[in-house]
């Protein structure tokens, strides 16, 4: 079972990407963290965060969105 934190990042970037889409991208990155989705804690998001958000960045083209969309995870933290 995901973790709280995956499951709420997972929620999060569905608010902007299809899901198949978000769920493609958050296990890339789960894959370069080193975590699976039933371990992937405050603690990994926290330290990966940077990676992840630049990663949305090629799929979340307005600025505006990406601001918000960075906000929103980084309350998750």
């Amino acid at each position: 079972m995901p973790t709280p934190t995956y499951a709420t990042v997972l929620k999060t970037v569905c608010g902007y990407l299809d899901g198949a889409k978000a769920d493609s991208v958050l296990q890339r990155h789960l894959k370069r963290c080193n975590a699976t989705a039933e371990t992937f804690g405050p603690a990994e998001l926290r330290s990966s965060l940077d990676n992840l958000l630049t990663a949305l960045t090629l799929y979340v083209p307005d600025a505006a969105k990406r601001t918000v969309l960075a906000d929103q995870i980084r309350k998750v933290s």
